[in-house]
């Protein structure tokens, strides 16, 4: 007869042997990369208060280019979270929660942060980039992380910078 202990300890390496192995997942770090993005098409609903007002919510999509060819769709939707307002008590700026997913032909990118836009305007303030958090992927980009910086152009188009992180 084997004694337990060699046996349960052999085991529990063979167990711990595979969950790193399968943890791994041979996924690798995506190189960094720039989109364009097109104006977005936008749809609001308009909640509580009439205007701009905390709970409003944005949804969006826009078409993509990398390199000057179509390079799949982003997704999004911002709702407000509160307005900064000035010494008089009237609000000046939005905070905004967004979540972006970014639909390209090699899998999905997913974005989730908060961003600065001038009160009562859906669109981010020209020439100040907002940083999200990339928070996950699929196919090409599974498990991906980093930071997605977003600039609103002044003719209306965005650009898309992902920094991918290990």
């Amino acid at each position: 007869m084997i004694p337990r202990t060699p046996v349960l300890a052999a085991a529990a390496a063979a167990a711990l042997a595979i969950t790193a192995l399968v943890g791994c997942g041979g996924a690798t770090t995506p190189a960094d990369f720039t989109l364009m993005q097109s104006p977005p098409r936008l749809l609001t609903l308009d909640q509580g208060t009439p205007g701009v007002s905390t709970a409003d919510t944005m949804v969006f999509r826009g078409t993509l280019a990398k390199d000057g060819a179509a390079f799949g769709t982003v997704y999004g939707e911002q709702t407000v979270h509160a307005g900064l307002q000035t010494g008089t008590g009237r609000a000046i700026v939005d905070i905004r929660m967004a979540d972006l997913i970014f639909d390209l032909p090699d899998g999905q990118i997913v974005a989730h942060g908060v961003g600065t836009y001038t009160r009562g305007d859906w669109r981010l303030r020209s020439a100040r980039p907002v940083v999200r958090a990339i928070v996950g992927g699929t196919k090409a980009y599974i498990g991906a992380r980093g930071e997605l910086t977003t600039t609103r152009n002044a003719n209306g188009t965005y650009t898309q910078a992902f920094h991918f992180s290990d």
